[in-house]
């Protein structure tokens, strides 16, 4: 709100006031805020507004002739901040101000959760809803990617992704609660923020909102705190010892105030995380100790089903034993129902006491490779590898880990770990484990482009698999196999369909992963023949990456099918919004270095085709692929004084340098010079391959203007230009371009960039 007044002409009077905890004793404390400063108010007024003895209507109009004399005849914004701590004159003084006529804007914050029937302001609301002339906005809470932009915006540099999950799991999303913790500490070192304990200012608000409670229901709602964020009626009903008709009237007491909500059936939780914290603090260690002793003794003796909940208060408990057994447990069922993150976060509380077990490692690398934490992926795949007890923990370590190299741009290990697989393939006798080691390298091999090798090992593996019966072997080495033959015109017809029977068969098998890897290979194969096949091979495999919480294949891959799908369609409105709303649900879209805004590329070429040439810098944050922008820029007429302002302030040493002629190997060139998911429909910022394949039927608009090309050439009549979103002030609705039309070359690189978007 304060930079909406920063953007109010000069001549706009704007008055701003707050409410604070204790207003309701002080009659028009908001207006008295609001015109602090003035020296323009005339003392007999403000004298008049102040004196208790003067009559209720008599103090209320003499506010209204303040606001008048101050404004006059001007614009004015006012703006009442914190209504719900509003004395009952403010609120009355706010409605009556909603009445009067002229250039004005009145606008008044509250907390919901802070409004109950007996403040002033929860009468206000109910008649305010009823004005046509009112607009009534309500704000969410953050979802944990608009966390991590404020907190991108706050501190001026992307946000670690595990901290802006956690800072957003602390806080529920609330922006105010994230502000707070944030002035906090200065230098907003976000991963210490996670651990900071709360400001007294904030802890004090949040206390406040129980310290009236009686004996019992302090009682109560102390032990809900130590139960965790979901806070089963039971349980809190045996730890307590409270009866059902006495914990029911607590509870109701609870939810009517605003601190409890009920999250479920006979389950409850804090409406805001950081309350629970608040209260959470101020106990005794002890008291604590003994609260998770009587909730972990009811939950094993119950038979309880939820390992998460055992081994929170088994270690909350001090009972290490019980709690490494249900993080071994839980992460495996986690793993088994597509929930990555839960299931890391519980083999890294396994891991905190038994640094060293391989099972443990192995299901933490594995499952932060699904959440797409890659650095925690390749430390915790690196010790699992040097722990190995047996070949086939070593074997499975280098799998896994070879994938992670490549997607991390680790070239040099990637390399060294295929040499390592190769020398413990000698080694091993036939079986399960050389077949699985087979498949490793037959993944690397088609990933380093090595489409020979690719083959050679995936046959090798499939008749290991043939001969000792690995049906889960099978599936990855027919993955493997479908996926590299699909890289050649002349056997893509056999590898798409390999891949599509091995979608059903590892659906049936509840292999996710090989479903949805192989459903990708599909749609950024040679797309579908129809924009309906198309959208819903793109569909399953989203649902397939959802359950195995495949994150980059579930959003980041799914949102940027969909804005190709759009843009054959010829819908340029619909695959910027595609991407747009791709962004809101990633929640690593800002990482740090080479992976930052992988979305960037393709949503600033949408933005070039569309004319719309001051939202292009916006999206583009990586800072490798500027002169690939560039070169767009220039076939799309961008001013030469914008180049050199765009040139500035995204200089990088490869700029001028065209990317299509480094004399590095090409798939080094490719890892090194393109945007995580460079959308199929955009040319590669390398040369094209020989590999190409045809356009589909269906594709009836060119590619964004990702790249530079030969030259301008008008499209072929057969081609239907795509909408552009917005007019762009030239015939036709499309920009200007120094040369006669703008860039409408159609290019496909049949081989994309190292991404989740590429099928391993």
């Amino acid at each position: 709100m304060h930079e909406l007044l920063t953007t109010m002409p000069a001549e706009t009077v704007a008055l701003v006031g707050q409410a604070e905890p204790g207003s309701l004793s002080r009659p028009y404390e908001v207006l008295l805020d609001a015109i602090d400063g003035h020296p323009e108010v005339d003392k007999e007024q403000l004298a008049a507004l102040t004196d208790a003895e003067r009559s209720p209507v008599e103090r209320l109009h003499t506010g209204l002739a303040i606001l008048a004399d101050l404004i006059g005849d001007s614009p004015a914004v006012i703006f009442f901040e914190d209504l719900h701590w509003a004395d009952s004159e403010s609120a009355a003084l706010f409605e009556r101000i909603a009445d009067q006529h002229g250039p004005r804007l009145l606008i008044g914050t509250y907390r919901p959760d802070e409004v109950t029937r007996r403040q002033p302001v929860a009468g206000l609301l109910a008649r305010m809803e009823r004005r046509h002339a009112v607009t009534h906005v309500r704000l969410n809470r953050l979802t944990p990617a608009q966390t991590a932009a404020l907190l991108a915006a706050a501190t001026g540099a992307p946000a670690p992704l595990r901290a802006a999950t956690a800072l957003h799991h602390r806080t529920g999303g609330n922006p105010f609660f994230l502000e707070e913790l944030l002035r906090a500490l200065p230098g907003y070192d976000l991963e210490a923020l996670v651990e900071q304990p709360l400001p007294w200012s904030l802890a004090d608000v949040l206390r406040r909102q129980v310290d009236d409670l009686d004996p019992i229901s302090h009682r109560i709602v102390e032990a809900a705190t130590v139960l965790g964020h979901r806070i089963p009626f039971d349980l809190l009903a045996d730890v307590t010892g409270a009866s059902e008709d006495e914990l029911i009237a607590v509870l109701r007491n609870l939810v009517t105030r605003g601190v409890l909500v009920e999250s479920g059936e006979d389950e409850f939780a804090f409406r805001h995380a950081l309350v629970r914290e608040a209260i959470g603090d101020q106990m005794l260690s002890r008291q604590r100790r003994r609260l998770h002793e009587a909730a972990l003794d009811a939950l094993l003796s119950g038979g309880a089903s939820d390992p998460a909940m055992v081994a929170h208060h088994a270690r909350g408990a001090g009972r290490y034993e019980d709690m490494i057994a249900a993080a071994r447990r839980g992460t495996a069922r986690y793993l088994s129902i597509g929930s990555a993150y839960q299931a890391l976060q519980l083999a890294e509380m396994g891991l905190d006491e038994v640094p060293d077990d391989t099972d443990l490692l192995a299901a933490a690398a594995r499952a932060a490779w699904l959440a797409g934490l890659l650095d925690d992926a390749l430390r915790y795949g690196r010790r699992w590898r040097d722990l190995a007890g047996s070949t086939t923990d070593r074997a499975e370590s280098l799998y896994l880990l070879v994938r992670i190299a490549w997607e991390s741009r680790a070239t040099d290990e990637m390399r060294a770990l295929t040499h390592d697989i190769g020398t413990l393939i000698a080694q091993l006798p036939p079986g399960a484990d050389q077949a699985r080691a087979m498949t490793a390298i037959a993944q690397s091999a088609y990933l380093r482009d090595d489409l020979d090798a690719a083959l050679l090992w995936s046959d090798r593996a499939l008749a290991l698999a043939d001969e000792f019966d690995l049906p889960a072997v099978r599936l990855a080495a027919l993955l493997e196999k479908g996926a590299t033959l699909s890289e050649r015109p002349q056997t893509a017809a056999d590898g798409r369909e390999i891949l599509s029977a091995l979608v059903d068969e590892a659906e049936k098998a509840g292999e996710w992963v090989l479903a949805a890897r192989a459903l990708n290979a599909l749609v950024h194969g040679e797309p579908p023949t129809s924009p309906a096949e198309h959208a819903e091979t793109l569909e399953r495999m989203r649902v397939n990456a959802e359950r195995a919480g495949f994150e980059s294949l579930a959003v980041a891959t799914y949102f940027q099918g969909r804005a190709r799908l759009a843009l054959r369609a010829g819908d340029l409105c619909a695959a910027i919004a595609a991407l747009k709303e791709g962004r809101e649900q990633d929640r690593s879209y800002r990482r740090r270095g080479r992976w930052a805004d992988y979305h960037g590329g393709f949503l600033a070429g949408l933005y070039l085709e569309a004319g719309e040439l001051d939202q292009v810098e916006q999206p583009w944050r990586s800072n490798e692929q500027t002169h690939d922008l560039i070169s767009a820029a220039l076939h799309i007429g961008l001013p030469a004084h914008r180049l050199d302002q765009m040139a500035t302030a995204h200089s990088t040493p490869t700029y001028g340098t065209p990317t299509g002629h480094s004399s590095t190997p090409s798939s080094q060139r490719r890892a090194a010079s393109t945007p995580r998911h460079w959308p199929a429909t955009c040319p590669s910022p390398r040369p094209t391959s020989s590999r190409r394949r045809p356009a589909p039927p269906y594709a009836s608009a060119p590619p964004a203007v990702c790249s530079r090309t030969t030259g301008a050439r008008r499209p072929p009549s057969r081609w239907k230009r795509p909408r552009p979103c917005w007019p762009s002030g030239v015939a036709g609705g499309w920009p200007s371009s120094p040369r006669s039309a703008p860039n409408w070359a159609w290019r496909r690189s049949t081989r994309r960039p190292p991404s989740p978007a590429r099928p391993p």
